[in-house]
């Protein structure tokens, strides 16, 4: 399994929670198909593909050419996995949907604090984004999923959160939500902004 970011420091929101977040963005680059062939090409040469995820620290429904992404690993039997917070998009959704993707996740923190767990992030948007999304076809080859990221405070929204996804036909999957800065994890270096985001965790570290 790969995870390939397409997109370079381009999330349109900024977590806490994410290495970008937390540590600081990096020089914005979108990668061409070109070179994304020749990653497949290098890695299917060393070893069996089980599945790429077209993002690590990025939000792949930003690159406008997501499409040709997902088709390229279509094209190869490989599944391909998109996730999205569904804030300031820049792909054709139809396009991407008819690539045939394996799964496309829609990562969400409840409305309330959604400012807070993905700092830039509108709630108005993302239920405007969602209810266009929701009136595209689909195909019995991708899975929907809602990865609903899970607080102590974000706990009370969880129900209304599943309601939405059981409405749509998403598998409703709720994540606890880590610190995923693993330098920071490792050094114990932690900022006051750190400290305030770690005491909302579910488990501590």
């Amino acid at each position: 399994a790969y995870n390939i970011d397409i997109i370079d420091g381009q999330c349109p929101v900024s977590c806490p929670s994410c290495a970008v977040g937390s540590i600081g963005r990096r020089a914005k680059a979108l990668m061409s198909i070109h070179l994304f062939r020749q990653i497949l090409d290098k890695a299917e040469s060393e070893g069996k593909v089980r599945n790429v995820q077209l993002y690590a620290y990025s939000e792949p429904t930003t690159h406008p050419d997501l499409h040709l992404f997902v088709q390229e690993c279509t094209d190869r039997g490989i599944p391909a996995i998109v996730s999205t917070v569904l804030q300031h998009t820049r792909c054709d959704f139809a396009k991407v949907i008819d690539a045939r993707p394996r799964e496309i996740r829609i990562s969400f923190p409840g409305w309330r604090h959604m400012n807070y767990y993905q700092r830039g992030a509108r709630p108005e948007l993302f239920d405007k984004q969602f209810a266009l999304l929701m009136t595209l076809p689909r195909h019995p080859e991708t899975t929907w999923t809602m990865g609903f990221h899970v607080y102590k405070d974000t706990l009370e929204e969880l129900p209304r959160a599943r309601a939405l996804a059981d409405q749509w036909g998403l598998k409703f999957v709720p994540l606890p939500a880590i610190h995923m800065s693993n330098d920071k994890n490792a050094t114990k270096d932690y900022t006051p902004q750190d400290e305030e985001l770690n005491s909302r965790l579910l488990e501590p570290l």
